[in-house]
């Protein structure tokens, strides 16, 4: 007689009694122990969900065999970031990555372990996903050096077209304005000189006189005066007779 147990396990564990009964009333009795080998934890493989998107979900799934008490993620050698966007799920063995970016490229790792034995697996996240990333950084820098420049540009023009109005206002509003009244700073400034008459004078001395009378009457006389002298002695000259 024979005991076959297949795919044995943990639970398997533990004493086996074999009891035989002969006919002439024979009892025999067999004790056996069952030992089940802990079975080294190994990882069959490590396998990532294709990302062809930015900001899309990064799903890695680690098939593990054998038994193992801890399984664990790292990223780049380090634990994962305590981040809501990474998320575990079945047994550990799943992990998503939520709106995966630039940061989140790099060398992840599946680590299993048990008291006997360690065993870990690599995957490289390099897809399209952190190559678009990376190509739109200089993108983006150079759209917003553009938008400052455009702006730039806006605000010098918009300077420029405030300060012409400014001085066209200026000139309009200066040819509006009636001349002011400076006042005098001092008395003398309102002192106006007053307008004097120029009045010719005629010496007497070079006129001939009439009569010896008025030899002896020297003096100065206006124009007037000597006009009415000169015009009674040119009409006495013009009435002599012709020699």
């Amino acid at each position: 007689m024979s005991l076959i147990l297949d795919h044995i396990t943990k639970k398997d564990e533990g004493n086996y009694e074999e009891k035989t009964i002969f006919k002439n009333q024979t009892i025999l009795h067999f004790n056996i122990t069952l030992s089940v080998p802990c079975l080294e934890p190994m990882i069959l493989s490590v396998s990532k969900d294709n990302v062809s998107f930015i900001s899309g979900p990064l799903t890695l799934n680690c098939e593990t065999s054998g038994e193992f008490k801890q399984l664990q993620w790292f990223r780049n050698g380090l634990p994962l970031p305590d981040d809501q966007r990474f998320s575990l799920s079945k047994k550990n063995k799943t992990m998503v990555v939520s709106n995966l970016t630039s940061s989140d490229c790099g060398n992840y790792t599946c680590q299993v372990s048990n008291e006997h034995r360690t065993s870990a697996a690599h995957v490289i996240v390099n897809d399209n996903a952190c190559l678009q990333e990376s190509s739109s950084v200089p993108q983006q820098i150079l759209f917003t050096a553009g938008l400052s420049l455009i702006c730039l540009l806006v605000l010098c023009i918009s300077l420029i077209c405030l300060c012409i109005h400014y001085d066209r206002r200026k000139i309009k509003n200066a040819s509006n304005e009636e001349p002011l009244y400076h006042e005098p700073m001092s008395f003398q400034q309102e002192a106006v000189t007053p307008a004097v008459e120029p009045l010719l004078v005629v010496y007497q001395d070079f006129i001939k006189p009439e009569d010896s009378h008025q030899s002896e009457d020297f003096g100065y006389s206006t124009i007037p005066d000597v006009l009415m002298k000169i015009q009674p002695s040119q009409s006495s000259s013009s009435k002599l007779p012709k020699t």
